[in-house]
Parts: structure tokens; C-alpha cells; sequence
């Protein structure tokens, strides 16, 4: 297994401060897109699985950073700040090139996410005040706000569009450190909270058959634990469980079925996604200004630091 290192120079097997915030799996579950920032500058490179082919996608041109792979494989989308410091949603090509700017307009454009059928990008805007989900084609056109403001000034983030194309997941946000997990259909009908009202929840994502949402949340008063939730709101489990004390915080992970531990140093697991194939979980530990990148097998085994 080939370990990867940001910046790395002779003798120096790996660089200090880097804050990965998001990732992606391309379709064929080979690679992961990832952010990383260091000294206040963002910007997105691919990896093998096995650690190998680490790729610079974005440099010296603004801030990049909530990567998408598209369904084919062949596109990424992404917020960029690189024309004026206004946040918008862009693609280019896999491999960094032919980028394209979507959206124009003068909110905060945010949190892009493709249809699985490649049609349309999902994502968050503060163009009609507030931050609200829109849907819109995927070469930019015809967007259409399907969240409405609220009273309280609820902001939504973090959209993320169900493998069946059916619904789309994503969490809002009061201000008052009570983030709520919620779904909608793509179109914003059957609007549905799904968490209770309880713990501060976020970053959920689907697992590859559609039925089940995994998230972190601090409901249990630990830092960052993550969870499980069927689409409809019921059968919520924890999917990682608390750490006990060693040199290193070791954190049983599964579903309640298997052993396998995993070495980090902190609670603060977050931003889990699920391999379209099913077989792997990519993820994040670590608080800000320096995380990490694991994978490991869906089954909790397994488990490996990907990027340092």
C-alpha cells in the first residue's frame, strides 16, 4: 500500500497543515477528488486507492473546493472563487482541464452534486437570499430554487443526490448548533426531517443502494460519532462507536457486527462516503487546520490512512 503525501520533499515523508474538507469516489470506485488547504488556499488533487497517482487537478487559481464526480466519470464539478472571489459552481474535465463555469450569479454558489443520471447539478445558493438548495441542468441553465426561506434564516448545505435519482439528502442549519438531517424530492415536494430535532447532525451521504443515509453527529455528546438512517427516518444505529483510552484512540467500527478498530487521534470523524460499488468507505478525521483521509471496507475492516 502506497501512503501519499501532500508537499513532501526529500527526506520528508509528510506535510503538516493540511485541511481536507471534502472527497469524492469516481464512478468506477478507483480514485478519490479531495480539497486540501494550507494557508488559507484550496485546492483539489486526485489519488489512487492503493495511494498511488496523486494529481494536482487546481493551482494558483482562486480557492477549489466540495468536489463531484460526475455518473460517467469524465467531469468534475466544484466551487471556485477564481474569477473575482465569487463563489460559483464549475466543471472541468477528470483530469483538471477544460474547466467551465455554471452559475453567474451574485449569491454564494455552493455544494454541487449530479444527478445519477448525469442530467442535473443540485446545489446551494444564496442568490434569493439565504442559503437555499437549487436545482439546475447540468451545463448550468435553467435553475430552479426548490427550498423555500425561512423565518429563522435556516440555511441548507451539503446536498447530495439519492443513487435512484428519487431524493436528495442534505442538512439545514438554525445557528444554533442543532444542524438537522433532512430529504427531499428532487423537485422540493415531500420535504422531511429526518433526525428528530436532536444533536448537531451533518454531512450525510447515501449508501450505493439508496435506502440508507450515513452522517456524523454528536447527539450521544461525543465528538463527531457517525451514524446510520434508514431514507424514512427510522432504524437510527451507530455506525462508529466510542473510542477507548490507549496510546492512540482506537474506535470500534461496524454496525454492531464486526471488530475491527481503527487508530486516529480524535473522535472528529466526519464526511463519509460510500464506494459506488459498495465495497469501501473513504472519510475524514481530524479538526481544523490539519486532517486526515481513511478507507476502509464497508465492513469496518480494513481500515487505512490514504492521505497524510
Amino acid at each position: 500500500m502506497i501512503l501519499a503525501s501532500l508537499g513532501a520533499t526529500s527526506g520528508q515523508n509528510e506535510a503538516t497543515g493540511f485541511f481536507h474538507q471534502s472527497l469524492s469516489w469516481s464512478p468506477d470506485a478507483s480514485r478519490l477528488v479531495f480539497s486540501a488547504m494550507r494557508d488559507r488556499k484550496t485546492d483539489l488533487y486526485a489519488v489512487n486507492i492503493d495511494g498511488s497517482g496523486l494529481t494536482r487537478l487546481t493551482e494558483n487559481v482562486g480557492n477549489s473546493v466540495w468536489p463531484d464526480f460526475s455518473p460517467s466519470g469524465r467531469q468534475i464539478a466544484f466551487q471556485s472563487d477564481r474569477v473575482g472571489g465569487q463563489a460559483d459552481i464549475w466543471v472541468m474535465n477528470a483530469d483538471g482541464g477544460n474547466p467551465i463555469q455554471l452559475t453567474r450569479d451574485s449569491g454564494r454558489n455552493s455544494y454541487p452534486s449530479w444527478s445519477p443520471d448525469g442530467k442535473r447539478i443540485v446545489f446551494t445558493s444564496t442568490r434569493d437570499g439565504g442559503q437555499l438548495l437549487f436545482v439546475m441542468k447540468a451545463d448550468g441553465s435553467n435553475p430552479a430554487r426548490i427550498t423555500s426561506a425561512t423565518v429563522d434564516g435556516t440555511k441548507y448545505y451539503n446536498p447530495v443526490w439519492s443513487p435512484k435519482g428519487n431524493r436528495i439528502v442534505f442538512y439545514s442549519d438554525k445557528g444554533d448548533h442543532t444542524d438537522q438531517i433532512l430529504v427531499t424530492s428532487p423537485d422540493g415536494s415531500n420535504q422531511k426531517v429526518l433526525t428528530g430535532g436532536i444533536g448537531h447532525n451533518i454531512y450525510p451521504s447515501w449508501l450505493p443502494d439508496g435506502k440508507r443515509i450515513i452522517f456524523s453527529t454528536d447527539r450521544d455528546g461525543v465528538r463527531r460519532m457517525v451514524y446510520l438512517i434508514e431514507a424514512d427516518g427510522s432504524d437510527l444505529n451507530r455506525f462508529l462507536g466510542k473510542a477507548t483510552s490507549s496510546d492512540a484512540a482506537r474506535n470500534p467500527i461496524g454496525d454492531g457486527q464486526g471488530t475491527a478498530t481503527q487508530a486516529v487521534d480524535s473522535l472528529n470523524t466526519f464526511f463519509l462516503r460510500w464506494s459506488p460499488d459498495g465495497k469501501r468507505i473513504a472519510y475524514i478525521v481530524g479538526g481544523y487546520p490539519k486532517t486526515q483521509i481513511y478507507v476502509m471496507n464497508a465492513d469496518g475492516s480494513g481500515s487505512r490512512l490514504l492521505i497524510k
